[in-house]
């Protein structure tokens, strides 16, 4: 099964309310935002009429009382307004149009023509000058929708949706999300297959494939051997992780935040501002899960979900990293997939391995050893980096 078509900021952002509309979670979180908001306001307003009161309302040369009261009121009005934006933004629709603004912001090549092949042995996306070539296992799910086919994959942290247009009527849609299941279906059946086969009886490690050549025209900089050890792949897949994967700045903000706000809100109850001291542990403790999702041990965990399940067979196939002056080619397997560097967003690298973070959240794992020798290492990760940088104009 084959599909070309254009995707446009409307499609976008008509999958997009219906992935919000299917998980509520970011939906739920702004409304208790709301709420909390709206709590703060009453409490600042109540404050704020319980010190203008003591000596009269301006009166007895206390004029400054009004001031107090004047300016938690402005405060109450202002946390009232957020919590109105807050309540306004939670509805799928308006969660969508802000996904469409920051993706066109930071992934333009996203709107434009695109071609999906979906066969028993491969998935192939190409868009924005891209081609990702996978195996179907990465299909997680494929739900037909007013918008369409929307189709989940890895691990569902990505999806891409076939719009309604591109098929005759709902029966239609209805045959490619059966498809697209089935071929996901056969291939991880096949994984499974060939992991029960490792575990039985280890083979040898697999002969790299050929390196696979650039887009005509474009030269090499460099290439390098992909090959990851099955006893290597958690440590490699968390580090990349905690490499480039989180926003450490908003991470440990969102961090000191969350004390800051537990700190206020146990202050507050041993005062006796139950009030106050609710809202405040309210506020921390919503800080505080957005903080505990990038925590070591919750990151662990996924990262062991991902080594023990069929995809680690896929992972640890021997491949390729062939980098281009416009862009790198990426093997695994018989899979060859070519990303431009506009869409590649960090590069980062530890002592073992070098980290490629493309299109939002993918991320590429190439071991060190694979180089001529550390200095050759060095220099292919200040090239990317540098391709990186020029991708986000510093």
């Amino acid at each position: 099964m084959e599909w070309d078509y254009t995707y446009t900021k409307e499609d976008m952002q008509a999958f997009a309310a219906e992935q919000y509309r299917r998980s509520r979670v970011s939906g739920v979180l702004l409304r208790v935002v709301a709420a909390l908001s709206a709590v703060f306001a009453f409490w600042l307003a109540m404050q704020g009429v319980r010190l203008g009161r003591p000596h009269g309302f301006g009166q007895g040369g206390h004029a400054w009382h009004a001031g107090i009261l004047l300016v938690y009121g402005v405060l109450a009005l202002v946390m009232l307004g957020l919590a109105f934006w807050a309540l306004w933004c939670s509805r799928p629709q308006n969660l969508a149009r802000r996904a469409v603004k920051r993706a066109a912001r930071l992934q333009p090549e996203v709107f434009g023509p695109w071609h999906v092949a979906l066969r028993e042995d491969q998935l192939l996306v190409c868009q924005g000058g891209a081609q990702m070539a996978s195996d179907p296992s990465v299909i997680d799910d494929a739900l037909v929708c007013g918008a369409g086919v929307l189709v989940y994959t890895h691990g569902k942290k990505r999806s891409f949706g076939l719009p309604a247009r591109l098929f005759e009527d709902r029966e239609a849609m209805r045959r490619a999300a059966d498809e697209a299941r089935r071929c996901a279906a056969l291939a991880k059946a096949e994984l499974l297959r060939r992991q029960a086969e490792l575990l039985a009886s280890p083979a040898p490690e697999e002969p790299l494939p050929p390196q696979p050549p650039l887009p005509q025209g474009e030269q090499a900089v460099f290439a390098a051997p992909i090959r990851l050890r099955p006893q290597e792949l958690f440590g490699a897949v968390y580090a990349a992780n905690r490499g480039v994967m989180p926003a450490r700045r908003a991470v440990r903000l969102t961090q000191a935040m969350t004390a800051l706000c537990l700190a206020l809100g146990v202050l507050s109850g041993v005062r006796g501002d139950w009030g106050y001291s609710a809202m405040m542990l309210g506020l921390g403790a919503i800080m505080g899960a957005a903080a505990l999702s990038r925590a070591p041990f919750v990151l662990k965990n996924a990262v062991r979900r991902i080594v023990d399940s069929e995809q680690a067979v896929r992972l640890t196939e021997p491949g390729w990293l062939v980098a281009g002056q416009n862009g790198f080619t990426h093997t695994g397997g018989a899979r060859c997939s070519y990303v431009p560097y506009s869409q590649l967003a960090e590069a980062g690298q530890d002592g073992q391995y070098l980290f490629l973070l493309f299109q939002t959240n993918m991320i590429l794992i190439v071991p060190k050893r694979g180089f001529e020798s550390p200095a050759k290492a060095g220099e292919a990760f200040l090239f990317l980096r540098q391709k990186a940088a020029r991708r986000k104009g510093k």
